[in-house]
């Protein structure tokens, strides 16, 4: 379901209610992430010659963490073929499942599941379980963009249970976070406040303080849609003044 038919659902809303509902809308279909004025309106920078494919993977995420989804989209590309060339599978793994995660970021969700799958098989044949972890998360994600729910909690739950195989805190927080929002589109909010709750806790614990205001911000709506305006209020207020301190 939409988050604006969600937000839609919620009742006795007040202007400072849905002035609330919106910011957590944009919060969450951004990934956390305002896109910055500057980057909507500017050319990025050129692009300096890389000394190493490892420095023009860096690159790539610097992008995509700044929300430059073409340029991130292209760079991953210039991995992905470079690692070909090199034979390195497990390179050529990374690159898909960084291409995975840009598609589902430009909502090209179809697309992002073939490269996501890719990336999945490559790393089954490493028999590399953490690299499977975080790839079922990334799938997860595409199945909930696409509406196919019971899916993407299926992929969300393996991804869960391999990520605290790993101990993998910050992967386990994105996980939990990601479940939660699935509980959001299938109107299941007790238990998706419960699960990002947790997600939240343990984004604090590990200090991912870039990721934390997307987790309130979802905790937000999950109030919101439960009638409880004032407490969503709150949690939006949270995540923007997070979001002021990292200068976005």
């Amino acid at each position: 379901m939409p988050l604006r038919e969600l937000v839609n659902k919620a009742t006795n809303f007040s202007p400072a209610i849905l002035q609330a509902a919106t910011v957590i809308s944009i919060i969450g279909l951004l990934g956390g992430l305002p896109v910055p004025v500057a980057a909507q309106s500017t050319s990025p920078p050129p692009i300096k010659q890389q000394n190493s494919v490892e420095e023009l993977l860096q690159l790539g995420i610097e992008q995509f963490r700044q929300y430059n989804l073409t340029q991130a989209k292209k760079t991953f590309q210039r991995v992905l073929a470079l690692r070909q060339q090199q034979k390195d599978l497990s390179g050529q793994a990374a690159a898909l499942n960084y291409l995975g995660e840009v598609y589902n970021d430009l909502n090209e969700n179809t697309k992002a599941l073939e490269v996501l799958q890719q990336a999945l098989t490559v790393y089954q044949q490493l028999n590399n379980r953490q690299g499977q972890g975080e790839v079922l998360d990334n799938i997860g994600e595409s199945y909930w963009k696409l509406n196919e729910h019971p899916k993407a909690l299926e992929n969300l739950q393996q991804a869960l249970t391999i990520r605290r195989e790993f101990q993998d805190r910050k992967g386990e927080g994105e996980t939990l976070n990601n479940i939660g929002v699935v509980y959001i589109y299938q109107g299941q909010f007790p238990q998706a406040v419960e699960t990002l709750q947790q997600a939240l806790a343990i984004r604090r614990d590990v200090k991912d303080s870039f990721n934390e205001p997307e987790t309130i911000a979802w905790l937000g709506l999950a109030h919101l849609s439960s009638g409880k305006s004032e407490q969503a209020l709150e949690l939006a207020n949270q995540a923007l003044t997070l979001i002021r301190k990292l200068k976005l």
